[in-house]
Order: C-alpha cells, then sequence, then structure tokens
C-alpha cells in the first residue's frame, strides 16, 4: 500500500498549497490518472492497479469516461504462478449537488476483461460495474478524485471490487457559481423605511416616521400628529374623535 501513501501525500501537499476552489467543473475533457487496489472474488490474490481515464463532461451533471486498468495479481495457494488482467470500460457519472469544494458522484459502466495466465490465455470477460466516488477540489480545474466500483461478469458469480485514488483534471472552462446579487425592497410611501419592514405602508409624503414607518402620536390618543387637531388630548378616560379632540 506504499503507492496509495505516496499518492495521497503528494496530493495534500498540492491541496494545502494552494487556494480552494468552489468553482463548478465545466463543459469539457478530463483526464483521471490514478492507482488503487483491486480486491478479487476467486482464487486471485488483492493487488494493486494503475490506470488511467479520459472523459469527457457535458453541460449538464452528466459525464462520460473511457477507463483503463492494469494489475497483475498471483494466484491464492495451491495454485502458482500470476495472472496479467487487462480491463477497458466505458462508464457514465452523475454528479450530485457539490458542498463547497466536494463534488461526490455516481458512476456504471460496461467494459471487459482481458486475463493472460498460464492456465487461461486472453480470456476475456465481459463485465458491468457501478459505484460512487467524490472529487475534492483543489483549484478550479484540478481535484483529488477517489472512487469505489464494483465489478460483476457476465455470469455474474464473480463480483470484484476496486478502490482507486488519482488526479482529476478537468480542461473545461470553470463553470462559476452564480453571484448572489443583493436585492433591496422598495419603498413604495417615500418614508425612508423599506416596504418589507414598514408596519404603517400609505404613510403621505412629508410625514415624520419611526424606525416601523409609522406616524408620530406624541400625546398617545390614537390619531396621528398630522391629523391631531387637538394634539394635548392626553386623558386616557377620555373619548376622542377622529381629528384627535375630545368629544
Amino acid at each position: 500500500m506504499t503507492f496509495l501513501r505516496s499518492l495521497a501525500l503528494f496530493v495534500t501537499i498540492i491541496a494545502l498549497g494552494t487556494g480552494m476552489a468552489h468553482a463548478g467543473e465545466g463543459q469539457g475533457f478530463t483526464l483521471y490518472p490514478h492507482l488503487g487496489l483491486t480486491v478479487f472474488d476467486d482464487e486471485l490474490e488483492d493487488d494493486s492497479l494503475t490506470g488511467i481515464g479520459v472523459g469527457y463532461r457535458f453541460d449538464s451533471p452528466w459525464a462520460i469516461e473511457l477507463t483503463y486498468q492494469q494489475t497483475d495479481a498471483d494466484f491464492e495457494s495451491p495454485l502458482s504462478g500470476d495472472s496479467e488482467i487487462d480491463l477497458w470500460h466505458l462508464g457514465a457519472l452523475y454528479n450530485l449537488d457539490k458542498q463547497d469544494n466536494l463534488q461526490p458522484f455516481l458512476s456504471f459502466g460496461l467494459g471487459n476483461a482481458d486475463y493472460d495466465n498460464a492456465l487461461e490465455k486472453n480470456q476475456d470477460d465481459t463485465q458491468f460495474n457501478a459505484g460512487f466516488g467524490v472529487k475534492w477540489s483543489f483549484s478550479e480545474q484540478a481535484a483529488v478524485r477517489g472512487d469505489l466500483k464494483v465489478f460483476s461478469g457476465g455470469s455474474g458469480n464473480q463480483v470484484d471490487t476496486a478502490v482507486s485514488l488519482g488526479l482529476h483534471y478537468a480542461f473545461g472552462k470553470a463553470r462559476q457559481a452564480p453571484l448572489e446579487v443583493a436585492t433591496e425592497d422598495g419603498d413604495a410611501d417615500n418614508d425612508g423605511v423599506l416596504d418589507n419592514a414598514d408596519q404603517c405602508p400609505g404613510t403621505p409624503a412629508g410625514v415624520s416616521v419611526n424606525n416601523r414607518g409609522c406616524p408620530k402620536d406624541d400625546d398617545g390618543d390614537g390619531v396621528y400628529n398630522y391629523a391631531d387637531d387637538c394634539p394635548d388630548t392626553t386623558d386616557r378616560r377620555a373619548r376622542i374623535d377622529a381629528q384627535g379632540c375630545y368629544v
């Protein structure tokens, strides 16, 4: 597993030395060189893999990718020798909503595995695969990418698993997140208080208001100053008419 630790250290150093990016991956070609581990569900021992993916990201959540992976696994005891395996598969990626600089995705595809060993020379096996992964962007076009995929042969009796880690590079122009433009509510009555905070809409022009947009009522009789003909009606026991005067 030394190769995985070295790759992880390498991409960590790059990420720490690079500003974080929140731009989305834009439309265009992608490249994904990677290393990983294949876990076999038969007489082969688990072994490392090397691979590269060449893809195209559409102007949508979808992308396609052609991937080549190679591994050279030993047979488990009592068998001896090893088997060289070349895997080609064409797959589709569906990118989920991006959170900050983390981009999760789902993947599935179809491919062919070629086994070359002392027991079976150039035996081909059609394989289906499905999985998921995540891309961690550390620049507008580059990301650390991890994948987990499950492979099933045409017979369906054997299920292998592959885990990979590498650098995902997008050649397309990064898709910038839409800028949030601050919008300001209107002030229909022009009293200096925005409509969303105005508790007294429709105040006549030129009337002095408080911070809630309501005209002042200095004597507290319920009639605003601008309509109060009797501004000193402070007797709360008395009846007050619409002009603010005692009845």
